[in-house]
């Protein structure tokens, strides 16, 4: 699954996460550390438009694409995620657990 309610993971020009609804875009190369994906975060749940599900979709997508807990903020420990790669990682795999399958009955 690449999308989130109104969130998308697209490539081009680069990994973006797209809120199309909205006109919004976040560069996944601007979300390499925990600072950042906070930074996005609260930046966007300030927004008007922003309802408490964009909130949450915005939440799931970087939970699914970037994993944060294991590579950002382990432990309470700051770490060096690296976003691009993470983020090629999942558009290239984005059900590794077979996951979508199971939704519907395969």
């Amino acid at each position: 699954m690449r999308k989130w309610g109104d969130w998308e993971l697209v490539d081009k020009p680069q990994f973006m996460l797209v809120n199309k609804a909205h006109s919004y875009d976040i560069a996944m190369s601007e979300a390499s550390s925990s600072a950042q994906i906070l930074d996005w975060i609260f930046q966007l749940h300030q927004k008007r438009w922003m309802t408490p599900e964009s909130v949450h979709d915005l939440l799931s997508a970087f939970t699914d694409i970037l994993d944060p807990q294991a590579n950002f903020c382990s432990m309470g420990i700051e770490r060096n995620g690296n976003a691009e790669r993470l983020t090629q990682q999942y558009w290239d795999n984005p059900d590794p657990f077979g996951f979508a399958a199971d939704e519907a009955g395969l």
